[in-house]
């Protein structure tokens, strides 16, 4: 190796501050893009493992009373349809329950084990403790029992239609069929099924839900020509289905593949900003670089080095940094994938983290930082083995002049600040560089908080403006008539009420997507519906209805259109109207309630909407629970914080995001004042020598530092209400509309983390004004 490709190694070493934050900023380049990345694939094939390995079932049909009869019937139109039998059908017992924990009362889906049966399909994952083996026992979603805070040995109890049962919790869970609580809100229970027959009063052999597997690799294409023709079959045998649902498409991948598109889609726009803004950290602290090798250049050129082999020893140092930092870029890219993908997957529920880089990822992001690097390296190292050997052992520099106005401008203020200024106005490449990259910090960060601010403040306004009741009840069965709301409606704490009806259901030919069919009376004064287009339910004009902008583009469905529903047995057809906002359940159809009964011949209700007289809510909450007719109540309060977890679930990815755009704020200011506080040790010698104390000369560079903040904050805050305009299009776009929202606590925290930045980016300085040796500092001037 020749002796110059020596020194070039050497000078990583006896350079130690430079290498290393050019290895932490190549590190950072890396690691956060290969993570960012990564997360949404990683998941996403998460999903499709876990539905192999644990074999979740394709289809989920409903009934209100099945024999095993359905069995035979699903099994063979299964096999006219496809040519093949299906691989497996289980019949089983699934029910909605509920519970008071924590003085508050939760809506459960409890699941009947049938203990004599293989669980081959829609799989469990033991996390703790055991399966449940006898009728006072019972297993809970690890995700809902952290929620309410319940373990192994724990008592729980289910207050069903035959009274209440007390159990003991001896195992808790994982499901493939279940969604983590924090993303669905409705606690999951296993109990034997000889137990939940006792509970809910349904004898054997009925059973209310039949599941099937058909064969490994059933397309949605496939399930979409089979699920007509079995839902024809079973109405013809008297077995009509209340859901015949895909559950891969609608239970699983329907509910998370949004959540995992919305995280990509944050995690992939941030991961190009942050490339962009320490691509260009990397551009001043290569240029600086070699602007102080001239000198060295020159040494080189003396003994007859040719500038093609000085060009090859700074790409050469360039080239170790990069190698470094991809090797510990990759690791660190590694573990935080596990960390946001090990979030992520404890939220929402998924069973097993299958977590990779793909190929193409990883070569493409170690390809752009080895070219821009190296590219960044050339370039500035270029002018340097142009000069002729007199200009490189000179090693000047010609600084940008100052034009007379800033000249004057500079005069005004005193010693140290018209320095510090000066300092400004002379390295402008430099300053303007920093302002860029550290204003694009800000912004990301600002951006990002105040989409959060916007997610927060639209919910707020809808429980404000839209949700007028102040407790609801769900109705035990869901075809009640319209007698039990009567009797309901005279309890003496209510002030007023209004009948509700709110069931799932399929739109005729979209087996694939399931919507929330969700009557209210005329003129209704307990839900008031947002609307974004169109005009609306009329009173004067009939089987109208207005769509979620979620379900709309779910179905591709437009003002003006028709849409038909399944309501049991019958279809139920409706004009769209209007298109609205809706949070509670973002895939709804409104319609009035007297429009269905011209259609059913009945009047449908499954529920209760009602205000409380003064001061007796709390006794209205407990005398709706406390009756057999009602499956559930739930205060507008409880609702309030259930809508808030599940929304907060989906924008988990927000919050994480806004600690990385922070981190990258303070690591761009640190790094670019680090350069420029080494590159100028004689310069702050000089200073010392002709006078000035070491607290001028921190001051000098603390206005420094504070004129470029300041000009980044205010460039940032303008940038990062744009960038958030981006931010709430995309939550807009995938579920519903957000509003914008310039909340001034956003600003203070901004304004906070970027007074904090500067502080610490002086830090540097402050040390090297201490330590400094002023001899050795000037002895080449």
């Amino acid at each position: 190796m020749e002796k110059i490709f020596k020194a070039a190694l050497r000078d990583i070493y006896f350079n130690k501050a430079r290498s290393a934050i050019t290895f932490f900023t190549l590190f950072v380049t890396i690691s956060f893009p290969l993570a960012m990345f990564s997360v949404a694939p990683s998941l996403s094939n998460s999903l499709e493992s876990n539905s192999d390995e644990y074999k979740l079932a394709h289809l989920d049909i409903r009934l209100s009373n099945g024999l095993p009869i359905v069995e035979s019937i699903v099994n063979q139109t299964i096999k006219e349809q496809t040519g093949v039998y299906p691989e497996y059908i289980m019949s089983r017992l699934v029910l909605a329950e509920k519970t008071f924990i924590n003085n508050e009362w939760h809506q459960i889906t409890t699941v009947g084990v049938n203990m004599s049966q293989v669980q081959s399909v829609n799989k469990v994952k033991l996390v703790k403790g055991n399966l449940v083996s006898n009728s006072n026992e019972i297993m809970l979603l690890d995700s809902y029992a952290d929620s309410i805070g319940r373990s192994i040995g724990d008592n729980y109890s289910i207050y069903g239609q035959t009274g209440i049962y007390n159990l003991t919790i001896v195992g808790l869970v994982k499901s493939i069929e279940f969604l983590g609580y924090e993303l669905s809100q409705v606690g999951t229970v296993f109990v034997t099924e000889t137990l939940l027959r006792h509970i809910s009063s349904i004898p054997a052999p009925f059973t209310n839900s039949v599941i099937v597997y058909i064969h490994e690799g059933t397309t949605s294409e496939e399930l979409q020509k089979i699920t007509p023709s079995l839902r024809e079959k079973l109405i013809e045998n008297g077995f009509p289905p209340i859901l015949l649902w895909q559950v891969r498409e609608v239970s699983i991948r329907g509910s998370l593949l949004d959540s995992i598109d919305l995280t990509a889609q944050y995690l992939n726009a941030a991961a190009v900003i942050i490339m962009i803004i320490t691509g260009i950290v990397i551009y001043v602290i290569t240029n600086r670089y070699a602007i102080e090798q001239r000198k060295q250049t020159g040494v080189f050129y003396a003994f007859g080095f040719n500038p093609r082999t000085i060009m090859k020893a700074f790409l050469l140092r360039t080239l170790v940094l990069d190698v470094l930092a991809m090797v510990f870029g990759v690791i660190g890219g590694w573990y935080l994938l596990n960390y946001l993908t090990g979030i992520l997957a404890t939220k929402w529920g998924i069973l097993t983290l299958y977590v990779s880089f793909s190929n193409i990822i990883v070569t493409e992001i170690l390809s752009l930082i080895l070219f821009f690097s190296l590219t960044f390296t050339y370039l500035a190292a270029k002018t340097n083995v142009s000069m002729s050997p007199y200009e490189a052992l000179r090693g000047k520099v010609k600084d940008a002049t100052p034009t007379e106005f800033i000249t004057k401008i500079v005069k005004i203020f005193p010693l140290s600040a018209s320095y510090a200024l000066r300092n400004i106005f002379r390295n402008r490449l430099r300053t303007i560089l920093t302002i860029i990259a550290f204003f694009g910090a800000i912004s990301l960060s600002f951006s990002l908080l105040a989409a959060q601010s916007g997610v927060d403040e639209t919910v707020n306004h809808y429980y404000e403006t839209q949700v007028m009741w102040e407790s609801k009840g769900y109705f035990v069965h869901s075809n009640q008539t319209l007698s039990t709301y009567q009797n309901l409606s005279q309890i003496d704490s209510i002030e007023y009420s209004e009948p509700y009806l709110e069931t799932i259901t399929q739109p005729v030919g979209n087996d694939e997507v399931v919507v929330y069919l969700r009557g209210l009376i005329s003129d209704s004064q307990m839900l008031l519906i947002d609307l974004n287009k169109g005009e609306g339910l009329n009173d004067l004009t009939t089987n109208e209805c207005v769509i979620s902008k979620y379900a709309a583009e779910k179905l591709g469905l437009e003002l003006g259109d028709p849409i038909s529903m399944w309501y049991e047995t019958t279809t139920v057809n409706f004009t769209i109207t209007g298109i609205c906002r809706e949070m509670e359940l973002i895939s709804s159809v409104f319609v009035q309630i007297t429009d269905l009964e011209t259609q059913l011949g009945y009047f449908p209700v499954n529920g209760i909407l009602a205000k409380a007289k003064a001061g007796e809510l709390s006794s209205l909450f407990e005398t709706l629970n406390s009756n057999s007719a009602i499956q559930l109540a739930i205060t507008k309060e409880s609702f309030e914080e259930r809508l808030g977890s599940l929304i907060q679930s989906q924008t988990l990815i927000v919050n994480i995001m806004t600690i990385l755009g922070f981190t990258v704020s303070t690591i761009t200011l640190f790094s670019t004042t680090l350069i420029t506080v080494v590159e100028r040790e004689r310069e702050i010698a000089l200073f010392r020598v002709f006078g000035f104390s070491k607290r001028q000369i921190i001051g000098q560079m603390l206005i420094e530092v504070s004129f470029i903040s300041i000009i980044s904050l205010l460039i940032g805050l303008i940038g990062g209400f744009y960038l958030n305009n981006y931010w709430l299009s995309i939550i807009s776009e995938i579920f519903f509309k957000i509003d914008s929202y310039l909340l001034m606590k956003d600003v203070m925290i901004v304004l906070i983390i970027t007074v904090l930045s500067s502080i610490v980016s002086v830090f540097p300085g402050y040390r090297l004004t201490n330590r400094l040796s002023l001899a050795t500092a000037i002895q080449d001037e």
